[in-house]
């Protein structure tokens, strides 16, 4: 995985040195030149979804949804972007693990 945007934890317990890292759709940006702190990818699909577009790209380091509202420059598919994260949120890892967590009962 890339070390583009490791940070130094703080102000959580960590369990045997893990957290778990969520960024929304939301808070994504899409830059549509190479930006130095970001990480670089194809756009493979967009989806108009009513009051916003799903854009999927596709970078080195996996497949990364974005939302982005219609009165914002939408890319097409296959453009070449950039990705940025406005908004990083930093959590404990679960004790039970994470697919336990989460799991939907």
């Amino acid at each position: 995985a890339s070390d583009v945007y490791k940070r130094q934890v703080v102000n959580i317990d960590v369990v045997d040195g893990r957290v778990v890292v969520v960024v929304r759709p939301e808070d994504i940006s899409i830059i549509e030149k190479p930006v130095e702190k970001g990480i670089e990818g194809v756009v493979e699909e967009v989806s108009f979804l009513g009051a916003y577009y799903r854009i999927q790209v596709s970078t080195s380091e996996g497949t990364i949804i974005v939302k982005k509202s219609g009165r914002e420059r939408i890319p097409s598919r296959g453009d070449r972007v950039t990705i940025l994260f406005r908004n990083v949120y930093t959590y404990r890892y679960p004790e039970k693990g994470l697919v336990e967590a989460i799991a939907y009962e």
